[in-house]
């Protein structure tokens, strides 16, 4: 096996295997992308696609000893903050997680993230 850059024979065969395994929807986009690669196998099969990508991360931190109503305001303002600085930066997608479901539920509902509630595992390695 080697790697190879993605082209366009190789996105075709990935796509097939996406499709069949992975999302309905197409690869994921590449304008993100630091790093995009397909290990294909000796007769050029493409057997997987990587891609490291760069993402936002929403982060809110509310002081709990404040009202609730307090608290949703502030929210506001930290998410069309947050918005803001997304689209300046130029990225498609915005990761936000969540501790509470309900929570999560507001948010979604309100400020029209997508709800995932079962992702499956978040695997973190510092790399310093």
């Amino acid at each position: 096996m080697r790697l190879r850059r993605l082209n366009y024979e190789y996105a075709l065969q990935m796509d097939k295997i996406w499709k069949d395994y992975w999302s309905e929807y197409t690869l994921p986009d590449q304008r993100s992308s630091i790093i995009d690669t397909i290990c294909v196998d000796d007769n050029d099969k493409v057997i997987s696609y990587g891609q490291v990508r760069h993402f936002a991360e929403m982060m809110f931190f509310p002081d709990m000893s404040v009202s609730n109503r307090v608290r949703l305001e502030a929210l506001k303002l930290t998410i069309a903050e947050g918005f803001r600085g997304i689209d300046k930066a130029g990225y498609k997608e915005v990761y936000m997680l969540c501790k509470d479901m309900r929570f999560a539920r507001l948010i979604a509902k309100h400020f029209d993230f997508a709800l995932v509630e079962n992702p499956g595992v978040l695997l973190v390695r510092r790399m310093d």
